[in-house]
């Protein structure tokens, strides 16, 4: 999922519902287009129905980075 310009956080809907909240989420962080700084990922709500997350810090206009996510069980 892709973090543009002065956002620092995203919404991630699952296309398929997961059977409840009880996952667990593999994150990483790489830069998309630009410049964008070393960011850290992290989880800050979990639902069935998907999940939203941060980064520590904004791209920057013109930049953006792309957060890899996985869903364990």
């Amino acid at each position: 999922v892709s973090i543009v310009g002065t956002a620092t956080s995203v919404t991630v809907a699952f296309t398929n519902m997961e059977l409840n909240a009880s996952y667990f989420l593999v994150l990483g962080s790489r830069v998309g287009v630009g410049t964008a700084p070393l960011v850290y990922p992290q989880c800050f709500s979990t639902t069935a129905t998907g999940f939203s997350l941060q980064v520590s810090a904004a791209p920057g206009a013109g930049n953006s980075t792309i957060v890899d996510w996985h869903l364990m069980r």
